[in-house]
């Protein structure tokens, strides 16, 4: 898209915004295919730096999340003492004297201004991205990335439901009970990148969230939440003179969503404690950090089927194989190279059996333990649940 081009569509995209946002009329606007294809890099674009933030786990540090969470207070006028915790319930009932009595309808029914403006917020933006066809996608990709323990989905489907109900929000006040309740960070990335994604403060027209802020400051704030995130920050939580910081682990996914990391530690949490896994499985740490430490004799030795096979993997199914001095019972030569049906001895007397399969799809060799058979056929047979005489692969996937 030429420079030219880029600015007329820049022009359209906030021509439109601006009166969905002005009139809250959504009918008879529509966005081209070049607008929409520009509001979806940016969003993209801006995404990543929050997915970047996220999974930066060597910078968990609660003082800078506090130090970023008080600017992000003090740029919406909020007048909030803040704390930090690791867990959602450590300081709840202690503050409120509940304890084990907790009952959120005793708790007096009140206004949060922060959670009205962030509803509105969001509103907002929801009916340009609505127009747009983007709001499904916007919200998909953000649920991709927000974690497996997160609280991002029901965050989004509360502002979501009122969205969609168009509920009169100017004189609107929120229990307390729902004020309790966590807002997940991921929530505020998604509002991050729908206004970046409009061309923010730059074209946006600015709108009234509450006598105390309204979109422009709003959605600068945004940059502190971010930088929480990068520290720690997961979940905020709004109590009547207090804003607590959830200070959580941090974790590194890979495009499975699996807890991942080859490079170091893949598990980091507020008080230093570090985990490191390889697709989804919790490993020593030498296994990533000192892979040629792995043997044969403690590969053999591992009790763990998972851990055993992150081993085999990092270490080399040839090089197992040839030091093991596997017996070949049987082998079969594909297009993708050479299967074998392998006995090892595994020490003490003991005989196990083994399948040294290529995938033909990532030629990978892999090490597949099965029962004793005679024939590579039956061995694979058996990996698939089938006997021998029903497997008749034509190709394998």
């Amino acid at each position: 898209m030429s420079l030219t081009k880029n600015t007329i569509t820049d022009n359209t995209i906030r021509e439109k915004a601006n009166l969905i946002i002005k009139s809250a009329k959504h009918s008879g606007i529509s966005f081209t295919n070049e607008e929409r294809i520009l509001i979806r890099e940016r969003f993209r674009k801006r995404l990543d730096m929050w997915i970047t933030a996220n999974n930066d786990i060597g910078d968990i540090n609660k003082d800078r999340m506090i130090e970023n969470l008080e600017k992000w207070s003090s740029e919406i006028s909020c007048n909030y003492t803040i704390g930090w915790t690791v867990s959602p319930y450590d300081l709840m009932g202690t503050y409120y004297g509940l304890e084990d009595d907790y009952n959120p309808k005793k708790i007096p029914y009140m206004k949060v201004f922060p959670i009205n403006a962030t509803i509105l917020f969001y509103e907002a933006l929801a009916g340009v991205f609505h127009c747009a066809k983007l709001l499904e996608e916007a919200l998909t990709n953000i649920l991709l990335h927000s974690g497996l323990n997160s609280m991002y989905n029901s965050r989004v489907n509360t502002a979501h439901k009122s969205y969609n109900e168009k509920q009169d929000h100017k004189d609107k006040n929120i229990t307390f009970s729902e004020a309790l309740h966590l807002y997940d960070c991921w929530f505020f990335c998604l509002l991050d990148c729908m206004y970046y994604s409009l061309g923010g403060g730059r074209h946006l027209t600015t709108f009234g969230l509450s006598k105390e802020t309204n979109s422009r400051a709003f959605s600068g704030s945004l940059n502190h939440i971010r930088e929480a995130v990068r520290y720690g920050l997961k979940y905020i939580s709004f109590l009547p003179d207090f804003m607590f910081g959830y200070c959580c682990e941090k974790y590194v996914y890979d495009a499975q969503l699996r807890i991942h990391n080859v490079n170091g530690p893949a598990y980091r949490d507020p008080k230093g404690r570090i985990k490191y896994y390889i697709k989804g499985v919790e490993v020593p740490e030498y296994v990533v950090m000192q892979p040629e430490k792995i043997s044969l004799n403690l590969i053999l030795k591992e009790k763990n089927q998972e851990v055993k096979s992150i081993m085999l993997e990092r270490f080399g199914v040839e090089k197992f194989v040839k030091q093991a001095k596997a017996k070949v019972i049987d082998s079969h030569i594909e297009k993708q190279g050479e299967s074998q049906l392998l006995e090892i001895d595994l020490g003490s007397g003991e005989r196990g059996y083994f399948a040294k399969v290529i995938c033909p799809t990532t030629l990978k060799e892999y090490l597949l333990r099965v029962p004793k058979y005679d024939t590579l056929k039956k061995a694979i047979a058996w990996t698939f649940g089938m006997r021998a005489n029903d497997y008749e692969p034509v190709i394998e996937t």
